[in-house]
């Protein structure tokens, strides 16, 4: 009887594991398409969502667009309005500058030239004296001029009599070294 008790132990489980696995398979097939489609229906409800959103977004982007136009546009006729008002303004106002600067202009023009008249005078009289001293400077400087052409025509004569005592020297020398030799 121990062997058939033992042979139970093992019979038993095995049999119970060979009616388990087809329940399993068929369970476990209609599970995963359960959780396939579950999944499918909350990929679709998300898509849907997102899709509205999406949709909801770009209606407002659309909207703010149109906004913007319309505020761009009325601000652009404003801005040129604002600019029209003071390029006016600055038109008379510097039309009024110009006249007063030219009225300045003119007055201080005919006192400058008068002034000049009286400088030039002046200045005249002062070249005058300049010239002058220009032609004393000038002989001064023609009588320099001759000195020292005098001096270096001298010093050349110095120099060439120089060189001609080196040539005698170095021939002298080489006379003397043609005798030891």
């Amino acid at each position: 009887m121990k062997k058939k008790t033992g042979i139970l132990y093992f019979l038993i489980p095995i049999v119970a594991l060979v009616a388990f696995v087809p329940v399993f398979l068929k369970f476990n097939a209609s599970y995963e398409a359960g959780e396939a489609a579950r999944a499918a229906a909350t990929r679709q409800a998300k898509i849907a969502t997102i899709a509205e959103q999406d949709r909801l977004r770009q209606k407002a982007i659309e909207d703010s667009l149109v906004t913007q136009k319309r505020r761009a546009a009325d601000k652009a006729t404003r801005e040129a309005k604002r600019q029209k008002e003071n390029d006016d303004r600055e038109a008379a106002i510097q039309a009024r500058n110009k006249a007063a600067s030219e009225v300045n202009r003119l007055k201080d023009r005919a006192e400058r030239l008068a002034k000049d008249v009286s400088s030039t005078k002046e200045e005249i009289t002062k070249l005058e004296q300049d010239e002058g001293k220009q032609k004393q400077d000038q002989a001064a400087a023609q009588q320099y001029v001759v000195l020292a052409e005098a001096n270096v025509k001298n010093l050349s004569q110095v120099l060439d009599r120089i060189a001609a005592a080196d040539a005698a020297a170095e021939a002298a020398r080489a006379a003397a070294a043609a005798k030891k030799s």
